[in-house]
């Protein structure tokens, strides 16, 4: 068994909640609404151990409410990562790969003896890095596992899980660029640009498949998809920007955004654009790409760009650009 440190110390730089501060401590108690909350005070810490590597159980022998097993609980059998988020609790085990249990009285879950039946539960569910970084990924019925990465802080106060859209410079990510910057919509160029402050990173939410809807948690800008806005309805070269818009359906053709409230581009540009939200080609690893959907429903596949004006791009071609890796990420070693 691998030591870990504690669970606080894998918290993704950048989770903020108004009751506690990024970088707490798990605490060793789920006494706040039958999660896990936080503390500063590293002696209440709750201490866990693991073994590296996918669908491992986290023990702990400090958890004063007297469970061994920390789980994961959520309010349905099935997870949607797009509409809701496991809470993080003490748990009776359950084996790799098991589809979720559920229990009718105490002592199954933290969760359950605080607040009463009405969850189901999964412990064997913790992929754990050499680095200690933690990830979950839940068994739906029917086996289907839904990764759910990096423990960060729900809402209010408790142990969760959430993730980031970040830039690196390749495929093999072996070199961080930046996160999405959640205030950078605000800027001339009314699309997200790059910030190395994790504090400021658009924290987001998608569902693994080909045309996926990528919904932001804390766009201050208000808009609840990330699309993509271009000059025409016909992608025939250039890039896309990604932008806060309105929703738009699966392979339709693009909407026009002629004012304020369609995208967060036009809003602040003042140009007349094309629009776009369920284009996202999401992975099981989180890795991203754009299918603009044109007219006729032929769709142009569109990989990830930077230039020097170092905002987010999409385009079919990597010529007078250069290509980079956009992808869903729970936090990024230093």
């Amino acid at each position: 068994m691998a030591r870990l440190a504690e669970i606080g110390d894998s918290l993704p730089r950048g989770a903020r909640d108004d009751n506690a501060a990024v970088g707490d401590h798990v605490e060793n108690t789920e006494s706040y609404s039958g999660g896990f909350g936080f503390t500063q005070d590293a002696a209440s810490a709750l201490s866990v151990t693991g073994t590296i590597g996918s669908e491992s159980d986290l023990i702990t022998t400090n958890d004063v409410d007297g469970y061994t097993y920390v789980g994961v609980v959520n309010g349905a059998e099935t997870f949607d990562p797009s509409a809701s988020f496991l809470g993080v609790t003490g748990t009776q085990p359950t084996e790799a790969g098991a589809e979720p249990a559920s229990g009718s009285g105490n002592g199954y879950n933290r969760w359950e003896d605080v607040n009463g039946p009405g969850v189901w539960y999964e412990s064997a569910v913790w992929t754990v890095s050499s680095t200690g970084a933690l990830s979950a990924t839940w068994i739906n019925p029917g086996g289907e596992g839904v990764t759910s990465p990096a423990v960060a802080l729900g809402s209010p106060n408790i142990a969760a899980f959430t993730s980031y859209f970040a830039v690196f410079s390749d495929a093999a990510k072996t070199e961080f660029l930046g996160y999405a910057d959640v205030t950078s919509t605000a800027s001339a160029a009314g699309g997200f640009s790059l910030t190395q402050d994790a504090s400021d990173a658009l924290i987001v939410k998608a569902t693994v498949g080909a045309a996926s809807n990528l919904l932001p948690v804390n766009d201050e800008d208000g808009y609840s998809f990330i699309g993509v806005v271009n000059g025409a309805q016909t992608y025939s070269g250039g890039y896309v920007v990604v932008t806060g818009t309105q929703s738009t359906n699966a392979g339709a053709a693009a909407s026009l955004g002629s004012g304020n409230g369609y995208s967060r581009y036009t809003d602040v540009t003042g140009t007349t654009t094309y629009y776009e939200s369920a284009v996202w080609a999401v992975t099981s690893d989180g890795s991203l790409s754009v299918n603009w959907a044109n007219p006729g429903s032929t769709s142009v596949a569109l990989v990830g760009v930077m230039d020097s004006d170092n905002y987010i791009k999409f385009s079919s071609s990597t010529s007078g650009y250069t290509e980079v890796y956009c992808g869903i990420v729970t936090e990024v070693a230093n």
